[in-house]
């Protein structure tokens, strides 16, 4: 009698076991509500986007006249350096970062496009990883210190609606970090950034891969950024406040002076 016992233990426990991975599976492969693979580009949402960072190009781009009428004795009437407050829809960050990816030609090797959408005071990044019945979310959550440093914290890891303890993509991250440090040995020589403060495609690739870099490697980035608008043209400045509220990101820049602009040329190069 008691070996029927100790077999109806075990088959309980396997039949417990059996269920505890079923509902490990299903959590794995279902994924958030918000996601949606078919999802279409939303050119609407990209233009209102746009709309916004045109603003800050035209604001930023007034800065080198402003400061050549300043050493010659013409100050300006009003102070160029003041903070410029920009503030997205999850709909609108969405479509202008899938626009960007697809001027810089960005390829999403193994994985679908990825899509954003907001949590609290977190961004979260969603994307289908291919041959796998499996979306992966990260959520972000992005903040400035008080030296200027630009964090990008993980605050969590999903495949689907299963959590993924950090430890396990050790590997993953060490190999993302090589590829990224590759791919900024290529771009770095041809990144520029103008007198009139233009910068390049290849100089808005390493600004944000050396961001990306940081991040993977559990570090604050750099906090002077790239913002690009059409296929060869973008505009630096100084991330003073990131912050992610009531279903919108708000970031407020500050434009860079001529020293400041050769500085993070520097820092590109490096």
């Amino acid at each position: 009698m008691a070996w029927r016992k100790r077999t109806k233990r075990l088959w309980i426990l396997a039949i417990a076991i059996g269920s505890i991975l079923i509902l490990l599976a299903a959590a794995a492969t279902f994924p958030p509500a918000w996601y949606h693979e078919d999802a279409a580009f939303a050119p609407e949402a990209a233009d209102r986007a746009e709309d916004k960072l045109i603003v800050l190009h035209n604001r930023l781009a007034r800065i080198p006249g402003l400061e050549s009428a300043r050493l010659t004795g013409h100050p300006p009437a009003s102070d160029p350096f003041e903070p410029v407050v920009l503030e997205f829809s999850a709909e609108e960050f969405n479509a202008i970062l899938w626009k960007w990816a697809e001027i810089a030609g960005v390829e999403w090797n193994g994985v679908g496009r990825p899509q954003v959408a907001i949590d609290g005071d977190k961004i979260l990044f969603a994307t289908h990883i291919v041959g796998w019945p499996i979306v992966a979310t990260v959520a972000c959550r992005p903040w400035v210190d008080g030296e200027g440093r630009l964090h990008l914290e993980v605050a969590g890891i999903r495949a689907g609606h299963l959590p993924i303890p950090g430890f396990l993509l050790g590997t993953s991250r060490r190999n993302l970090a090589s590829e990224m440090s590759s791919r900024l040995s290529q771009w770095q020589p041809k990144a520029e950034i103008k007198p009139n403060g233009r910068c390049n495609w290849s100089a808005a690739r390493v600004a944000s891969g050396k961001i990306l870099l940081d991040a993977l490697k559990d570090r604050p980035g750099d906090g002077c950024v790239i913002v690009p608008l059409d296929h060869d043209m973008g505009v630096a400045a100084r991330v003073k406040e990131l912050r992610v509220a009531a279903g919108r990101v708000y970031i407020t820049l500050v434009p860079l002076n001529a020293r400041q602009r050769d500085e993070l040329a520097a820092r590109l190069r490096r």
